[in-house]
């Protein structure tokens, strides 16, 4: 019945690519059974062992529980103790479930249904997107596995390899059994491809409207970056009008000096002056920029950018230090500061001035509430003096009355 079983499980594995798996297989070879075109029973025993030996749970050795005639049963080459590329590519699902899961295997295969467990991992692992399917298949056994070769193998050199999604197991297994380290990290390009992801809806183009996305997500710009650029361009030329005016004047003190001196001690001097005004000109010049903070525009203008035509992603890796230097200098959150001091609130002001207000509600509340009881008290204690003493007046009046009273008197009995 488990015979059935394996090989009932056995047909649902992709048919193999000859010219693929027979270099993957190839490789396999070289390890195991050099010169050779299949590999025999001792090494497939060879295979088993060096396998065992590369899966470690934490610091110590897993559950060693596969046979290789076991192996040899499943591919159903039991007589002829040969395995060929078709039967590798059977093996490879449950020798990779085992190298992610030792002793779920173990167990399995304790109870006769390694086959199938080894199945639903694969189904489980598997995706509709190959380069996916790579990544979990490479998550799956990294954990467990211990491989020192370097270069290590990313997903993309797995992909070279083959790109039929049913040869994987079998591509990654050979890696294995090569000791080849294992890289799980993105590739370069993974950090790009994540922002116009987000910001250009999965276009190859950044447009002037992602960029300024992207930029008030690093607190570089405002919603008034406009009008922000408008005072920077206005800053700017009075700098340069500043700069030449600060120019005409030295070209005038040096006009004067020349008359004090004689022809060539003024030259000289005045080529000194002249040097050493150019000098602080280029210092001034890139100081000035260290606190600009650059609007959307500006950056495409700087790196000769159409703002309709946007940024190519091979293009953005040219403005990113443009983004860094914003982030390092804080001129645009110096910038966004001096507004808020125009009439706009910090966020954390706004906090803080909730907060007093709410308090002084609160305080308020407490001390119309403290009033309305001591009222209530005295208006009670008040009543209560009222009734006392109207009821005492009352007795009062009614015991004079009682005692004012005297009877008329009758006849006596000597009458």
């Amino acid at each position: 019945m488990f015979h059935k079983m394996s090989f009932l499980l056995l047909l649902l594995v992709p048919t193999v690519s000859a010219d693929v798996m027979g270099d993957i297989f190839a490789r396999v070879l070289t390890l195991y059974a050099a010169g050779q075109t299949t590999l025999n029973e001792t090494a497939v025993s060879s295979l088993i062992r060096q396998l065992e030996e590369r899966v470690q749970c934490g610091n110590k050795t897993c559950e060693k529980c596969l046979k290789t005639q076991y192996l040899f049963d499943v591919v159903n080459k039991t007589s002829e103790k040969q395995m060929d590329a078709h039967g590798y590519l059977q093996l490879s699902e449950p020798l990779l479930y085992y190298i992610s899961d030792p002793h779920g295997a173990c167990s399995a295969y304790n109870q006769g249904d390694l086959m199938t467990k080894a199945h639903i991992f694969i189904n489980e692992t598997k995706t509709t997107d190959i380069q996916e399917t790579t990544l979990n298949f490479l998550e799956s056994v990294a954990p467990t596995y211990q491989g020192t070769k370097k270069p290590c193998i990313n997903n993309q050199h797995l992909l070279n390899t083959t790109s039929d999604i049913g040869e994987l197991p079998a591509a990654l297994l050979t890696t294995v059994l090569e000791g080849s380290c294992l890289n799980t990290l993105p590739l370069p390009k993974y950090f790009v491809g994540y922002i116009y992801r987000h910001l250009a809806n999965g276009s190859t183009i950044l447009h002037l409207e992602g960029l300024i996305k992207l930029m008030t997500n690093l607190s570089l710009v405002t919603e008034d970056h406009d009008h922000d650029h408008e005072e920077d361009t206005d800053h700017d030329h009075d700098e340069g009008t500043d700069h030449e005016a600060d120019t005409d004047h030295e070209v005038e003190t040096d006009h004067e000096e020349d008359h004090d001196h004689e022809n060539h001690e003024a030259h000289n001097q005045t080529e000194h002056r002249r040097k050493r005004s150019l000098a602080k000109a280029n210092t001034l010049h890139e100081d000035h920029w260290d606190q600009t903070c650059f609007s959307p525009e500006d950056i495409l203008t700087i790196y000769g950018m159409n703002t309709e035509e946007g940024i190519p992603q091979e293009k953005f890796i040219e403005i990113s230090p443009s983004l860094l230097q914003q982030q390092l200098s804080q001129a645009c959150a110096k910038a966004e500061s001096v507004v808020d001091i125009g009439g706009k609130l910090t966020t954390a002001e706004k906090y803080i001035y909730g907060s007093i207000a709410t308090l002084i509600i609160c305080l308020c509340s407490l001390c119309g509430i403290s009033i309305l009881l001591v009222h209530i008290v005295y208006s009670c204690l008040t009543v209560r003096h009222s009734i006392l003493r109207e009821f005492g007046c009352g007795i009062l009046d009614w015991r004079c009355r009682v005692t004012s009273y005297s009877p008329a008197p009758g006849p006596t009995r000597s009458q």
